[in-house]
């Protein structure tokens, strides 16, 4: 029997948690505007398979310690089974087929193999999205950091190639620690941004000297948010126009997208993304705030994501608090920017009062 055999099938069996990925992967490819080009990278992962016969000079024997991050990351990937998130899964399945690499033939392959993966984890869906709006400080479209990043795992893989240069364990899982702590607490305080629950009715289409009429959704609409009940109106008043998406969410939480995910679905460019809180009914909402742009229009646009309990509006903390069995809603409301931010700011908070004001009457 070759000796090398169970090594390769250890390395082979990494890759089943990933294939168990690749159907959901393939429709998010061909239905995601945003998610459409991420096969490059797994085209580009398999380019580098050059780097997997020079791992022949490099193999050493298995090496136990590998588990410390096999396992881990099989657990990443079955708790996202049951917690029904994707991209957390797909996360974790890369994390661990890179992990039986190191089982199978060593840390010095793994190390060497590593930037092959980095680039393999750039095909991880709706990481363009989330790319750009973790980085909107730099203005830069998600796909462009991901080529930058693609760009430098390459460059690694060469050096590593010609020249090796091993890097210790613990240096290793250090960094990769201090990154992961520093994004937490980066992203931390955007979980917890939830002010009292702000649920609007929108019905009666005049109202405060606002007059509107309820707009159809259309079939794109429809099948872009499945199974959750949407209602689209237009309102006009003496200050300018707004417009309202509301959703009553279904019981599938991934129908559920993030406004700048949609925004740039429809062709909109993001021009600016944040959290921020704004004043309704003399209490304080949280809302996220964006500014999306395309030829000859710019809108101001504010969401945010309500329950019984609190409204936030942060998709993360929405995410981390949704469940099938509590109602939420998404509330989307839109204006057409003429002068400045601020002027859109104003018809906004003028409008939410209006309707804060509808409703308690």
């Amino acid at each position: 029997m070759n000796k090398r055999l169970p090594g390769y099938m250890t390395v082979a069996a990494g890759f089943v948690p990933l294939a168990c990925k690749m159907p959901y992967m393939f429709r998010a490819w061909r239905q995601s505007p945003l998610d459409r080009f991420d096969w490059i990278f797994g085209a580009l992962f398999l380019a580098a398979g050059i780097a997997w016969s020079r791992l022949r000079e490099r193999r050493e024997k298995p090496d136990g310690v590998a588990l410390a991050a096999l396992l881990p990351s099989l657990a990443l990937f079955l708790l996202a089974l049951r917690v029904d998130n994707h991209a957390l899964g797909i996360i974790g399945a890369v994390a661990f087929s890179w992990s039986a690499v190191w089982l199978a033939w060593g840390w010095r392959s793994a190390c060497c193999i590593f930037p092959a993966y980095g680039i393999l984890m750039l095909m991880c869906t709706s990481s363009r999205y989330w790319l750009g709006y973790f980085f909107s400080i730099f203005r830069l479209d998600g796909l462009a950091i991901k080529a930058i990043l693609a760009v430098l795992f390459a460059g690694w893989l060469g050096l590593s190639l010609l020249r090796e240069r091993r890097v210790r364990r613990e240096s290793f899982f250090f960094c990769l620690a201090l990154l992961l702590v520093l994004m937490t607490v980066w992203q931390a305080g955007t979980l917890q941004r939830r002010s009292a629950a702000f649920v609007p009715e929108f019905h009666s289409v005049n109202f405060s000297g606002y007059l509107g009429r309820s707009l159809e959704p259309t079939a794109d609409d429809r099948r872009f948010f499945g199974g959750s009940r949407l209602r689209k109106f237009f309102y006009a008043a003496d200050s300018g126009i707004v417009n309202v998406l509301a959703l009553t969410c279904g019981d599938d939480v991934h129908q559920i997208h993030p406004a700048g995910h949609c925004l740039r679905t429809g062709g909109w460019r993001i021009v600016s993304e944040r959290l921020t809180e704004v004043e309704i009914g003399g209490r304080k909402l949280e809302v996220s705030e964006i500014v999306a742009s395309n030829p000859g229009t710019t809108l101001l646009v504010w969401v945010w994501y309500s329950c019984r309990s609190f409204s936030t509006g942060s998709f993360l903390g929405f995410r981390r608090s949704w469940s099938a069995d509590t109602q939420w809603h998404t509330y989307q409301i839109s204006t057409p920017l003429f002068t400045s931010e601020e002027e859109g700011r104003a018809r906004l908070g003028e409008f939410l009062n209006a309707a804060a004001q509808n409703r308690a009457n």
